[in-house]
């Protein structure tokens, strides 16, 4: 199909509506390169599918598929033994988890169940729930610049003993701070931190009354920043815990992101199936809104719209026609005065024909009939 047949018969605008209708942003990518098909086997299983979802829609809603995330660079990090950030982590958590709630949606039953298949719901019994996986990310990855300080046992007692030994340094400052001896050469009552380490803040004239390490000064000058003898041993040791601190958590990370790549197939296989998902309930709700029908397909070049509406004009003016060629005549002259509506009526069964062929529901009535055309061309204006 000529794109500029496509754009001069408004099909693109059609097609930003329905992605529009998307949750996730790789189904709007997708639907935005939906083109027409001209296979009528491929047509008619894309409107099968179009009329599954509108069944499901109107008994069950739509799932949620707002927070899927690409999962396509992820994969190939894994693949190369790499470890993922927290970030990447809560992409898997996050699919995992709609793909569980999607496919528990699928379980609620109904009777229509057992009278026929429904081709959407074969697509939500290929999900994989990988409920430990997102489990345990859940229970260690609190944000993406957050590991919760149970995520393993070593990593709990390493933070213990973190608070343990600042709140030792902010015992031993807080004495200089209120003792008298010293009270005149601090500069404000305060504990603050330098480069990691607790300090207090000193008169510059005074700095050889506090023995210590200074580790920086303020702009004025007046004011430096010390770290008194007395604490920089215990300094020392919350650096080197906070040094086990980020091992330890690279480790966590590591482990999370080894039981990740065990199931990355499923988190990807799940990660393109929910977007399908997401690209036919973007249909269905567009179905529903613009109360479209899915029309029969033949490749006789016969044509029947039975009150055919141009979706793209309100449903306050739109005026909807009748329109059949192909059967006893193939050959249609349209007349009437200007603005009577000839063009629209002619743009109206092209753009049918256009969505038909791209597996979208119509605004029209049940019974309506659209041919496949190997090319759709249009000269107006």
């Amino acid at each position: 199909m000529n794109d500029k047949y496509l754009k001069t018969l408004e099909y693109f605008k059609i097609i930003d509506i329905i992605a529009d209708y998307a949750q996730s942003a790789y189904a709007k990518e997708l639907i935005s390169q939906i083109k027409p098909e001209t296979e009528l086997e491929v047509i008619s299983n894309l409107l099968n599918h179009a009329n599954d979802v509108i069944e499901l829609l109107l008994r069950k809603g739509s799932p949620d598929f707002e927070g899927i995330r690409n999962v396509d660079g992820i994969s190939k990090r894994l693949k190369i033994s790499a470890t993922l950030s927290n970030s990447e982590l809560l992409v898997i958590r996050d699919n995992l988890y709609l793909a569980r709630l999607a496919k528990e949606y699928n379980k609620e039953k109904n009777i229509l169940d057992e009278v026929k298949e429904n081709l959407i719901k074969n697509i939500f019994n290929e999900l994989i729930v990988v409920r430990h996986l997102e489990d345990e990310i859940r229970r260690c990855i609190l944000s993406n610049e957050e590991i919760a300080d149970d995520a393993s046992p070593e990593l709990f007692r390493i933070r213990r003993s973190i608070v343990n030994f600042k709140a030792q340094v902010k015992d031993k400052l807080n004495s200089f701070i209120k003792s008298e001896k010293y009270k005149k050469y601090i500069q404000d009552s305060i504990i603050t931190v330098r480069s990691d380490r607790y300090v207090i803040p000193v008169k510059r004239e005074y700095s050889s009354e506090i023995k210590g390490i200074v580790h920086d000064m303020s702009s004025s000058g007046a004011t430096l920043f010390v770290e008194p003898d007395v604490i920089v041993s215990i300094n020392n040791k919350v650096r080197e815990l906070m040094v086990e601190e980020k091992t330890e958590i690279n480790r966590i990370l590591s482990v999370l992101s080894a039981l990740s790549l065990k199931h990355i197939d499923d988190i990807s296989s799940n990660f393109m199936l929910m977007t399908t998902l997401d690209v036919f309930y973007a249909k269905g709700k567009f179905a529903l809104d613009y109360q479209c029908v899915i029309p029969k397909v033949n490749q006789h070049k016969y044509i029947n719209i039975i009150s055919g509406r141009h979706p793209l004009i309100s449903k306050e003016h739109v005026v909807p026609i009748d329109f059949y060629i192909g059967d006893k005549f193939n050959t249609l002259v349209i007349t009437g005065p200007n603005t009577g509506g000839k063009t629209v009526s002619l743009k109206t069964v092209g753009l049918l024909t256009l969505m038909t062929q791209s597996g979208i529901p119509i605004p029209a009535k049940s019974g309506s009939e659209i041919a496949i055309f190997e090319k759709v061309c249009a000269d107006i204006g």
